[in-house]
This record gives structure tokens, C-alpha cells and sequence, in this order.
């Protein structure tokens, strides 16, 4: 696990804000294999090891086309709290929550400080570049995540990613979805945000796209993946596995939860 922080830390006071406004509905994701996804945490058929979309993208033609790492920090449950919150932080303003904001601020600030070194030390490779998963088909303005990240990642170059303006299948997983502007050096490690996780065509398209400009690793961080409780046994898989509150010390990265610094 993560070196305890002195509770005296403005980090730990944050991650204590956090944990007090959302551990009652927000729960961290479960790496479990012959139930869930061992890329996106959801579930799976009996003994599968990746779902079908994760399956089919790691199928695909080209060479290492995905992320090196998928973490995802939480789940976000349809028509519940988690779910609310992802979708309320980043509905248009005057109608966006402030508290939302607020707490998929703290969530994604926490998740940065506890487990960057993290995928650091399971690529053997510090991130060198962050990018942020836009809107697809674009939209105007700058996204809701981007002006979320941008001031906590200031200190590293970004890799700045455009999105196709039109697309027949905006879920699917293509190489022209995005668009970097620029190309990096070799060595170069781009860690990609992204908020919620659906199928994963999003985070893989800007993972392809960021390997396409140079990235010799590309490691992706959702804030959270989109769980549905009435597909298939996923309401006895929520009752039964996610009961405890969430844990911003619970590594996102790793198949058993424990972080690797």
C-alpha cells in the first residue's frame, strides 16, 4: 500500500474530506479474476478474463494498438449516487452541481497523488506527458476534465488531443477518433484521464492515438467505470463485493488492490 501520509498532510486532509463525502456511496473497483475484467473491472462470464469490448480491442490489428495500464479509481453505478456525481460534473453551466465538481475534483487530485508513482514503477518509466480524453464528436469550449487536470498535472508537458468532429460510431474503437497536436520524443510515458469508462473506446482510441505521436508507454486513469446493476448478475456482484467504503489508498493498477510504492 501507499506510505501513510502524517494526518497533519494537506493531502491526507483532503483524502479525509473525500472519504467523509462520498464513502457512502462511492466504491472502489475489483480486479478479480474469473469475475471481473482484469483491463476495466467490469464483469465477466464465468472464467473469462476480459470482458468483449476489452477482448476485442486487445485484438485488434496493429501492434500494442491499447494502454500498457488500466486504472480506474471507482465504479459508477446507473441511477445511483456514483453515477449522479460523474454526470453532474460536467453538465453545462448554469445547471452543474458545484458539489459534484467538487468531489470529482478531490477524487481524481487524491487518485493522482496516491497512484501516480504507482504506474511509474510497474512501467519502470516516469510519466513524462498527460493528456485528457475529449468529447466525441468535438465540442466547443475546453472539457469539463481538461480544466479539472489541467492545473493538478501544470508541472508536465501535456499532449494535447483534438477529436474527430464527425464519427459513425463514436463508442467504437478507431485510430482516427483523435488527433494529437504534435509528436513526442522516444522514452516518452503519456498518462491519458479519462472520467467515466463505458466500453472503453474513448480511453483506447487516445491511448492508440497517443502511441501513434511517439509514446513508447501509455497508461490510461478513469475516474470511473459505469456499471449497470440490472446487466446480468451484476446486482448480486454488488451486493456481495461492493460493500465497503471507498479507499483512495486502494491501488487502481494492480490485480490485488495493493499499490506497488
Amino acid at each position: 500500500m501507499s506510505e501513510a501520509p502524517r494526518a497533519s498532510d494537506p493531502q491526507h486532509q483532503l483524502e479525509a474530506t473525500l472519504v467523509s463525502a462520498t464513502g457512502g456511496y462511492l466504491r472502489n473497483t475489483l480486479r478479480i479474476p474469473g469475475e471481473t475484467c482484469l483491463i476495466c473491472t467490469t464483469t465477466v462470464n464465468s472464467g473469462d478474463t476480459y470482458c468483449w469490448p476489452c477482448a476485442s480491442h486487445r485484438s485488434a490489428g496493429s501492434d500494442r494498438p491499447t494502454a500498457d495500464y488500466v486504472g480506474i479509481l471507482t465504479y459508477a453505478i446507473e441511477s445511483s449516487q456514483s453515477h449522479y456525481v460523474m454526470r453532474g460534473y460536467k453538465a453545462p453551466q448554469p445547471v452543474r452541481v458545484k458539489e459534484h465538481w467538487n468531489i470529482v475534483s478531490l477524487l481524481c487530485f487524491v487518485g493522482l497523488w496516491h497512484h501516480m508513482r504507482c504506474v511509474e514503477q510497474l512501467a519502470g518509466r516516469r510519466i513524462t506527458h498527460w493528456a485528457t480524453v475529449p468529447s466525441l464528436p468535438a465540442k466547443s469550449g475546453e472539457h469539463p476534465l481538461h480544466a479539472l487536470v489541467r492545473p493538478m498535472l501544470s508541472r508536465l508537458p501535456e499532449l494535447a488531443l483534438t477529436a474527430a468532429t464527425k464519427t459513425a460510431a463514436p463508442r467504437a474503437f478507431r485510430a482516427d477518433h483523435f488527433r494529437a497536436v504534435g509528436s513526442l520524443p522516444p522514452g516518452s510515458h503519456v498518462l491519458v484521464i479519462d472520467d467515466t469508462w463505458t466500453s472503453g473506446g474513448h480511453a483506447q482510441s487516445a491511448a492508440l492515438t497517443a502511441r501513434r505521436a511517439g509514446a513508447t508507454t501509455v497508461s490510461v486513469l478513469s475516474l470511473a467505470r459505469y456499471f449497470k446493476p440490472t446487466y446480468g448478475d451484476n446486482k448480486e456482484f454488488i451486493a456481495k463485493h461492493l460493500t465497503r467504503d471507498y479507499d483512495p489508498t486502494w491501488c487502481p493498477w494492480t490485480d490485488d488492490g495493493s499499490c506497488s510504492s
